[in-house]
């Protein structure tokens, strides 16, 4: 049997329409477990937000966190991130954000904001999918402001297609948009 846990069909009036952690507070998913966030509605960080150094850890292979159909009505329609949180994957684990929706502004599936803040992905058969989400402005998939990483290593897969910028008014700005960042 897989162990599964779903966080569905939930609404914030602010932060966090499925998950909120904060204050250095840890998921762990691992051992071919799936957490799903589906459905889910926000101002921001439609699916779930993460900040003030907390963690969302996933590892082994067949493991995975998927963010799906979730909506922001500003910024991150499926994951926010800020503050030195830190998303990590490892050991052949999966991050999926699809179908989500950042309505007014940035971020559609994934957004990475301030200093110290991470989504790490390493190790032979890890892979994050960041595909069909939509952002009202830019970063269709993915978002970074200045000082957060992206960290994709020792065999790892990033993958970033079919994500739209609505009104992206910058060259090249549908799928990622970096500020001041290194990837």
């Amino acid at each position: 049997n897989r162990t599964q846990v779903s966080v569905r069909s939930n609404a914030a009036g602010h932060k966090a329409g499925g998950l909120f952690s904060m204050e250095s507070a840890g998921v762990l998913v691992e051992s071919g477990a799936a957490l799903i966030f589906e459905s889910n509605t926000a101002t921001t960080g439609g699916g779930l937000y993460l900040e003030g150094n907390s963690m969302l850890t996933a590892t082994g292979q067949g493991t995975r966190v998927a963010v799906k159909s979730n909506t922001a009505e500003e910024d991150a329609g499926g994951m926010y991130a800020q503050t030195g949180a830190n998303i990590s994957l490892a050991r052949g684990s999966l991050l999926l954000a699809q179908n989500n929706t950042a309505t007014s502004y940035f971020g559609g599936g994934v957004y990475l904001a301030s200093e110290n803040t991470t989504l790490a992905a390493t190790g032979e058969n890890t892979r994050v999918t960041v595909e069909s989400n939509r952002a009202g402005r830019h970063g269709g998939g993915v978002y970074l402001t200045q000082g957060a990483d992206l960290l994709v290593e020792s065999g790892a897969t990033l993958v970033v297609q079919r994500n739209t910028a609505v009104r992206s008014n910058r060259t090249g700005d549908r799928s990622i948009t970096l500020l001041s960042n290194t990837i």
